[in-house]
């Protein structure tokens, strides 16, 4: 099979699973919920409402990611099938396709749930937002590869979850206290910090809820994260399948 084809299984299999439209749909109903709120009488702020619709989009679209990038590696270990790194790039390809129709789908959502909101949507660096969800969204596919050849199905997506989670709002508190740690626990944090994918140099919701008052990411600093995340989800895919391929020897022996 080709990557292509691959890729297509995949996405055709997460349409038509209940949990990924189950979560899309709550997702949906709590942006309709959120934009339907009156803050204290600020309805005019739309950055409270920005705020708490991206918070929903990523989040959403992260725990389908989660969900089904786990399930990919334990399905090919059960069928035999080799985990070879031509596969997992497949699998690795409909999971992102089906981030792209979680983002569509969420953001069509926002935007018409938000219409009485003016200038709700800032699209140029909401669009900025869009593809580096997209690029966090493959680094977490290529994590939870990994998380599933590791481990079981349920401890992997839970890992995975909790991954996205503290990538995204814990990184601020240990840059906060990180001068106040002992050498043991810094010289640990800086390891950490190269060995695994910083999935905050994606995030680019602060900057997009206060779009008014910051320029839009240049082209060069768009390439280096763009290479940052094909550099950690190609080396973190590959060990997958290097894992995967040692327990089918050890299967078979």
């Amino acid at each position: 099979m080709t990557i292509a084809s691959i890729a297509l299984t995949v996405l055709k299999d997460a349409l038509r699973r209940k949990e990924n439209l189950l979560i899309v749909i709550a997702a949906a109903a709590l942006i309709v919920f959120t934009l339907a709120l009156d803050f204290f009488g600020l309805g005019g702020v739309v950055r409270i409402y920005r705020d708490g619709g991206l918070r929903i989009i990523s989040f959403a679209t992260a725990i389908c990611v989660v969900v089904l990038a786990a399930r990919q590696l334990p399905a090919t270990l059960k069928s035999g099938t080799p985990a070879r790194v031509t596969l997992l790039a497949g699998k690795a390809l409909g999971v992102l396709l089906f981030a792209a129709c979680v983002l569509v789908v969420l953001t069509a959502v926002f935007t018409l749930a938000g219409l009485r909101r003016d200038g709700l949507v800032p699209w140029p660096m909401y669009l900025q937002f869009l593809y580096l969800q997209l690029l966090m969204m493959l680094t977490l596919t290529a994590v939870s590869f990994l998380l599933s050849a590791i481990l079981n199905l349920d401890a992997a997506i839970v890992v995975g979850a909790l991954y996205y989670a503290v990538g995204l709002g814990a990184v601020g508190v240990l840059l906060v206290m990180y001068p106040y740690l002992g050498g043991a626990v810094r010289g640990m944090l800086f390891v950490a910090n190269y060995l695994l994918p910083q999935l905050i140099v994606f995030d680019l919701h602060d900057r997009t809820v206060h779009a008014e008052n910051w320029p839009m990411v240049g082209a060069i600093p768009l390439l280096l994260i763009t290479l940052y995340g094909l550099v950690y989800s190609a080396a973190y895919t590959g060990l997958a399948a290097w894992v995967a391929r040692r327990k089918q020897g050890r299967a078979m022996v």
